[in-house]
């Protein structure tokens, strides 16, 4: 990781993502999607796993956020267009993410596959990055709440413990 990632605007509107309960652009069709996928995670939490409600994600407090294990939800697409990384959720227009430059988030990106927390992605990317621990969870909590928001990530339904 450089240190002129921290000075793009990608990075700077993941740092300063806020603590609050996130916002959704919905029509009727993916409301019912959304609603189908919230039924999924709370049948997790039923069988043992944990289990988050969408909106609600961004007040949780950073012991309980940084459990969650981030995942790009299936049929997603992401892809580079122009050096800008893309997502483009199923039947919904596409939105621009960040700059393929901004190493930082990039790396953080590529381990949101459901298997690693948010505390073990931000504790990577600080040991790699030599960033403090803070400002790695603070970059990895807001990239993963902008792409929920967006519809291209969840936490995972399944608790692989």
């Amino acid at each position: 990781m450089n240190e002129s990632d921290t000075q793009s605007p990608s990075y700077a509107r993941f740092e300063n993502f806020p603590r609050r309960h996130l916002t959704f652009d919905l029509s009727r069709r993916e409301l019912f999607r959304l609603i189908f996928r919230e039924g999924e995670v709370t049948a997790g939490r039923i069988a043992g796993g944990k289990g988050y409600n969408l909106a609600a994600l961004g007040t949780l407090p950073d012991e309980l956020i940084g459990q969650a294990k981030p995942e790009i939800i299936r049929g997603c697409r992401i892809y580079v267009r122009d050096d800008m990384v893309w997502g483009k959720p199923p039947g919904e227009s596409e939105r621009f993410l960040f700059n393929i430059s901004e190493t930082a988030a990039l790396t953080v990106f590529n381990q949101f596959n459901g298997q690693s927390t948010i505390r073990q992605i931000a504790s990577r990317l600080s040991t790699e990055g030599e960033w403090p621990m803070e400002r790695c969870f603070t970059l990895v909590r807001g990239l993963f709440l902008t792409l929920v928001s967006y519809r291209l990530a969840m936490p995972a339904v399944k608790d692989e413990a």
